[in-house]
């Protein structure tokens, strides 16, 4: 394979990476009302203090590790997955792969606000990325050369090492 292409393969990875990576982070919290809490968006519900508690006494007894649960906002953040009249049903996701599926009352939830693309915070993830890596490219930071400075007028011989004709090995 030619050299050219494989520097070219690398750093196309890098620049699917660099575009890729900052979209995870383009998704917002949109306040919304209990209504608009459909299965199978992703929500992010504050309870009052008695329904929170209700919920941190459910899942610890059903073996659920409570400990990634936000006490200081009582707040859960999850899919849901029932949404009837009177309550919720919101899929928790724990440490590793544990899930949890909590029952929430409607008139326990004091806050909700839907998971939403938002197309301007991605704009400017998106340009300020590019940014950073067209500055970072024509400033040599990457893929730039080993040395800082270089002499174009210098022959091939300016480069080269001489190499004793006798050389002693050392043990």
């Amino acid at each position: 394979m030619n050299r050219n292409f494989i520097n070219l393969k690398r750093y196309s990875r890098l620049l699917l990476l660099l575009i890729f990576l900052p979209l995870t982070a383009c998704y917002a919290y949109v306040d919304s009302s209990v209504e608009a809490l459909t299965p199978g968006t992703n929500a992010r519900i504050r309870l009052d203090e008695d329904s929170f508690g209700r919920v941190v006494n459910q899942a610890a007894s059903d073996g659920y590790n409570t400990q990634g649960l936000d006490y200081i906002r009582r707040g859960l953040l999850g899919r849901v997955t029932e949404s009837t009249s009177d309550s919720l049903s919101v899929l928790l996701r724990g440490v590793g792969s544990s899930v949890y599926t909590v029952r929430v009352p409607n008139w326990g939830i004091s806050e909700s606000a839907v998971r939403e693309f938002d197309l301007k915070r991605t704009g400017l993830i998106v340009g300020g990325t590019s940014l950073l890596f067209v500055t970072g490219f024509l400033n040599g930071w990457i893929g730039g050369t080993t040395s800082l400075q270089t002499n174009p007028n210098a022959g091939p011989g300016e480069y080269m090492t001489p190499v004793p004709i006798f050389s002693i090995p050392l043990p």
